[in-house]
């Protein structure tokens, strides 16, 4: 291309690609993509973890590992990035249409950094999860008082109320939850849980027993994964 890099100290960008053919391109830092590289990195660092020895193991090393590997592929590919930006605005591209598209598309790297931190910090996963279900809580509580309120002064309660406080998905819900209902001697009618008036105390309390199970029981595969990912490292 005949291309060379100058420094313009004026202005908002100093650095710019003089290319003779079709003029200057100019440049910044951020088109390395460390900014990128930061969060990331940000990410990493911080990435809580658990106190168990066990659970913990080589977390300082899973964690440089994770740093090193996609600082590397967010600068290399940036790099790449940029050389075809410049080679296709030099024959004759205009760099409106190649900007955006191609560094738009280099961002699906994010994608594949994500996957590596599943496999390398597990944790990282985990707490998104953790925090998830923070912030679910205070819906949850809220469905539980709209449902004791409905148990209360009705006989009827809408099934999906329910299956959203269990926190089950459809499938689940469907195949575990008729059992449940008909060891209580409940009933099922058109999307409607039936509660006789004699059996509502029983009611609330199989539910509250039901939801600590299905909480133990997520609380349970997430620990076994973060060992289970440990064990194949």
């Amino acid at each position: 291309m005949n291309s060379e890099a100058v420094f313009n100290p004026t202005g908002k960008y100093h650095w710019m690609f003089s290319i003779p053919s079709r003029g200057p391109i100019y440049f910044e830092t951020f088109c390395t993509g460390v900014q990128a590289i930061c969060v990331f990195a940000g990410v990493i660092i911080f990435t809580p973890h658990s106190k168990d020895r066990i659970t913990n193991r080589d977390i300082v090393w899973r964690k440089a590992k994770s740093l090193i590997v996609s600082s590397l592929m967010f600068y290399i590919v940036n790099i790449i990035r940029m050389l075809i930006q410049l080679q296709l605005y030099n024959i004759g591209y205009r760099w409106e249409d190649i900007h955006y598209s191609i560094s738009a598309a280099s961002s699906f790297i994010a994608a594949i950094i994500i996957l590596l931190l599943h496999k390398w910090i597990p944790e990282f996963i985990i707490s998104i999860i953790y925090t998830g279900t923070l912030i679910s809580e205070p819906m949850k509580a809220k469905r539980k008082e709209k449902i004791i309120t409905i148990a209360n002064e009705s006989q009827k309660i809408d099934l999906n109320l329910i299956r959203k406080y269990l926190g089950a998905n459809n499938k689940d819900f469907s195949r575990k939850f008729p059992e449940m209902a008909q060891d209580f001697g409940f009933f099922m009618e058109d999307g409607q849980l039936l509660v006789p008036s004699e059996k509502k105390s029983e009611f609330l309390n199989a539910l509250e027993k039901k939801f600590r199970k299905v909480k133990s029981n997520q609380m349970k595969t997430k620990t076994e994964t973060i060992k289970e990912t440990q064990n194949n490292d």
